[in-house]
């Protein structure tokens, strides 16, 4: 019978140390990775708060070129993850909306780094409504309304029917956009607006996605296109469609 080789063997000790310092460097990458996205999604959300304080907000180049570092290297040292591809997708996305003295040939260079990234996050989860969602909104920012684009707002509302913000971002980019959109994705749109309108969720906040459904209807205008869609009948749903007057535009194209 063949002899097992003691534990201090150098055929047992170096592979075990090999090991070791093979995960030993993992761990360090994966923690300088994990503070990487951190500081990148605390740069989103400070300036995302600036934003709504002053609209006339500028990012600061130091910050903005310290986050892009941040999330650059966050993708470098793992690049199977899929927030580290978003996170720097929207920093991208964020020099691409902010900076006006952009050439041409940058802004199409931006646009196609921000649709690489947010194309491998949601390969590498595919089955999360979030990414999906901002990947529709992020096509709408760059000027890219088409057909990847409603795939990714059909997705998202396939994969987190329930989820309160894609409801919302639906509702709201989809009746503004209603015309742009094929026959699928208003479908798409009119099931979130059917959602909001049948939540179950006690009386106030009941009322409260209603109003949202319906103030957006009325907002831009599309009772005619969507009220003839809509499976949810209640008394708000009645008073709003009561007001249809000639279409703005076709109904849900055939």
């Amino acid at each position: 019978m063949m002899s097992v080789p003691p534990i201090n063997s150098p055929f047992i000790r170096i592979p075990l140390i090999a090991v070791a310092l093979l995960f030993a460097i993992w761990s360090g990458m994966t923690g300088i990775a994990a503070i990487d996205y951190f500081r990148t999604q605390s740069y989103l959300e400070a300036w995302a708060y600036q934003s709504t304080q002053n609209p006339a907000y500028k990012i600061p180049d130091a910050d903005f070129q310290d986050a892009l570092a941040d999330a650059e290297q966050g993708v470098q040292l793992i690049p199977y993850n899929s927030d580290y591809h978003v996170a720097l997708a929207d920093i991208l996305t964020k020099q691409f909306t902010s900076s006006a003295n952009l050439s041409a040939e940058t802004r199409q260079l931006l646009a196609t780094d921000i649709v690489n990234h947010y194309r491998i996050g949601i390969k590498q989860r595919p089955s999360w409504p979030y990414t999906q969602a901002q990947f529709a909104m992020t096509k709408i920012k760059l000027g890219q309304i088409d057909q990847e684009m409603m795939l990714a707002l059909q997705k998202a509302n396939a994969l987190g029917p329930r989820e309160v913000d894609i409801i919302h971002n639906t509702i709201s980019i989809g009746l503004s956009l209603w015309d742009q959109l094929d026959h699928n994705t208003q479908l798409t749109v009119v099931s979130a607006i059917d959602r909001s309108l049948s939540w179950d969720l006690g009386d106030e906040l009941n009322a409260k996605e209603s109003l949202y459904a319906i103030s957006f209807i009325g907002l831009f205008h599309r009772q005619a296109e969507v009220c003839p869609l809509l499976r949810t009948k209640n008394d708000n749903v009645t008073s709003l469609c009561r007001t249809i007057t000639a279409p703005n535009s076709t109904k849900a194209h055939t």
